[in-house]
């Protein structure tokens, strides 16, 4: 973030480039809604906990 107010003259505070990049974000969900029938699907989650 710095790099583009020195690459662009840009003379803002870090609050301000963060409400303007706010807008940006997507809004679009992380998740599926798996629909099957008990039995027919799988599901496993390959994790890795460091101890």
């Amino acid at each position: 973030m710095f790099n583009i107010k020195k690459e662009f003259d840009y003379e803002a505070s870090y609050d301000s480039i963060r409400r303007y990049l706010k807008n940006f974000r997507s809004t679009k969900s992380a998740y599926m809604v798996l629909s099957s029938s008990p039995g027919e699907e799988a599901q496993v989650d390959f994790g890795y906990i460091e101890h």
